[in-house]
């Protein structure tokens, strides 16, 4: 089993970096310092400081979002890889309309892929058909498009794939409730148990 934090959308600033948990609500670290992976999809906000952060945690990987746009940082766009045998596709997801459309993220990949994890649009979102999984943490800081910041956790399994979204309080001090979603896999068809 493979335990992945997901965060996105932490949009990171100056001021925060002043912060001991540089800005990232202490209830999403406590819970995401559990995890063997943390990772982030992207609007990262000063990227080399806030990831050095998040490493210390439990080894990140990352991918570059449109406020990262001006990072010197190599950070890619998009990654492809394996967790548990579930072939997993992150990006940030800017462009196009996927905030509208959050099902056009599937085209940022063109190779099959079972799990698209996927930021920008700051609401937790998870969808599934009978081919692909798409995870959307929402956003650990901004309540621009919803009225709550967000995180998630996915357990990777052989056969099964565990979900958990956590929707913190408005002073983003406490988890206020979560939802909780299990999908098993049958030669890489999804089912939800």
């Amino acid at each position: 089993m493979i335990y992945v934090g997901m965060i996105s959308d932490t949009h990171i600033n100056q001021r925060d970096l002043k912060a001991p948990n540089y800005g990232i609500p202490l209830i999403v670290l406590e819970e995401i310092k559990k995890c063997d992976m943390i990772v982030h999809c992207g609007d990262i906000g000063h990227c080399r400081e806030t990831l050095g952060f998040l490493v210390g945690l439990a080894p990140t990987i990352a991918v570059k979002g449109n406020h990262d746009k001006h990072t010197k940082e190599k950070i890619p766009l998009k990654i492809k890889t394996d967790f548990f045998g579930w072939r997993v596709g992150i990006t940030h997801g800017h462009g196009d309309n996927v905030r509208r459309e959050p099902l056009s993220i599937i085209k940022f990949f063109k190779e099959p892929l079972d799990v698209i994890m996927f930021g920008h649009i700051h609401r937790p979102f998870v969808y599934a058909d009978h081919d692909l999984i798409l995870l959307n943490p929402g956003s650990t800081s901004s309540t621009e498009y919803t009225p709550f910041s967000s995180f998630m956790t996915v357990a990777f399994f052989r056969e099964r794939l565990e979900i958990k979204i956590f929707i913190l309080d408005k002073r983003r001090e406490k988890i206020e409730g979560t939802r909780s979603a299990v999908f098993k896999k049958i030669s890489h068809k999804y089912y939800k148990s």
